[in-house]
């Protein structure tokens, strides 16, 4: 009866690659999101943040989709709630951005 669970437990010591994927592409939007905000003019929507955002998204839901496929489901949740993630944080950057815009209302 011990066998089950040891190899329960032998199962979830193994780390998972969700957490470094969520890790690694939200430190990738920090570093778009302060370049976008630098080097943006004054009075200027966050067009470049936006787009930006738009193509991480999509980059990540494909990627999700790709290691369905692939067999390699393991990570694909990680690419999934990466780009949930992303949208939402780079959403809340933007409106941030232009709010802090001074010559923007």
């Amino acid at each position: 009866m011990s066998e089950p669970l040891d190899s329960d437990f032998e199962e979830h010591q193994n780390p998972s690659n969700d957490k470094q994927i969520v890790l690694v592409n939200l430190v990738i939007l920090a570093i778009y999101t302060t370049y976008s905000f630098g080097f943006s003019k004054k009075g200027e929507p966050p067009f470049l943040d936006a787009f930006f955002i738009v193509i991480h998204v999509s980059l990540c839901i494909l990627l999700g989709i790709i290691t369905t496929i692939a067999s390699k489901g393991d990570s694909s949740k990680g690419f999934f709630l990466s780009a949930l993630l992303v949208l939402l944080v780079g959403f809340g950057s933007c409106l941030a951005m232009i709010n802090l815009m001074p010559n923007h209302r």
